[in-house]
């Protein structure tokens, strides 16, 4: 089934949205929701009625007549594949910012490059996921619409049907774009990211620092976070400390040991320390801090 997907306001004010009747926006909006994670579906009318429009009397014809008109704008394309009829929406990876996407079961069109971030035999697998994703060049005959969203003369350039300034936006620091055009990398889902998973990579690195050594900076595995941040949940900000610190007293030196550790504690005896009249911990506190002055040392705090 597919996953929440976003629609840019943008397409509210699109030149390319306004050469289609408001039947015809729906249709392709309906198109983005039930989209696989790279941007494709299937492309027979009668198929895309019964997603789109279940309840509605809408003829296939129509349909068709539609898929046609949304793909003369160069929003989408329509193209076969040993007989079969698919869909690929060509901006795609312009507007959509998903956390995972899963390989499609449908083959790319020619010129396409996914962007692959999935789960598969306990391991999170990357592929391109820091790359450009779409179309490089723009693929022949697509969108042969004159004026505002027209390419230029090199017919080389996909086509840029928003305000100036929103492409101005779309393009700026606030959405992952460096000033000089190159995408900024995206944080590993791999760092800390809650106070109890700092908690422990400040201990891990103070630690590792007191001995001379690089301590680990983030987790081995998206399990083992996920792992971590379960047991965090379920013995709240006291009796995590408790058992990252006893983890340490142990000599648990790596994310993986330590977590597997802390996932068993059931408390031991151990006595958390006092909490201060905010009622936070005060070397909770303090040693969030420490690690953040380490990472940020290190360059890789993540605020």
């Amino acid at each position: 089934m597919p996953s929440r997907r976003m629609i840019h306001p943008a397409f509210w004010q699109s030149y390319t949205m306004a050469q289609l009747t408001p039947g015809q926006r729906l249709l392709f909006i309906g198109l983005i929701s039930n989209a696989d994670d790279q941007g494709r579906l299937k492309g027979h009318p009668a198929l895309i009625r019964s997603i789109v429009f279940p309840f509605d009397d809408i003829s296939v014809e129509a349909i068709d007549a539609d898929l046609a008109a949304i793909a003369a704008t160069g929003s989408l394309i329509l193209y076969q594949v040993d007989g079969q009829v698919y869909i690929q929406i060509v901006g795609w990876w312009d507007y959509q910012a998903p956390q995972w996407a899963y390989p499609s079961t449908i083959p790319a069109p020619e010129g396409w490059t996914d962007r692959l971030r999935y789960r598969k035999n306990k391991q999170v697998h990357l592929v391109n996921w820091n790359g450009y994703g779409g179309f490089k060049t723009r693929p022949p005959d697509l969108g042969k619409t004159e004026g505002a969203d027209s390419p230029d003369a090199s017919g080389n350039d996909l086509p840029n049907d928003l305000p100036n300034d929103i492409v101005e936006y779309r393009d700026s620091d606030s959405l992952g774009v460096d000033n000089n055009g190159a995408s900024a990398p995206s944080p590993s889902p791999l760092l800390p990211d809650t106070d109890a998973s700092r908690l422990l990579f400040g201990r891990l690195q103070a630690n590792a620092k007191a001995k001379g050594r690089r301590g680990p900076k983030q987790f081995q595995s998206i399990e083992c976070k996920e792992k971590f941040d379960k047991a965090a949940l379920r013995l709240g900000p006291e009796q995590t400390e408790a058992a990252i610190i006893r983890a340490m007293q142990k000599s648990l030196t790596s994310a993986t040991k330590a977590t597997d550790f802390i996932a068993k504690w059931q408390g031991d005896g151990y006595k958390p320390p006092a909490k201060s009249k905010g009622g936070a911990s005060t070397r909770l506190d303090g040693t969030i801090a420490a690690g953040q002055r380490i990472l940020k040392e290190e360059g890789e705090w993540q605020p």
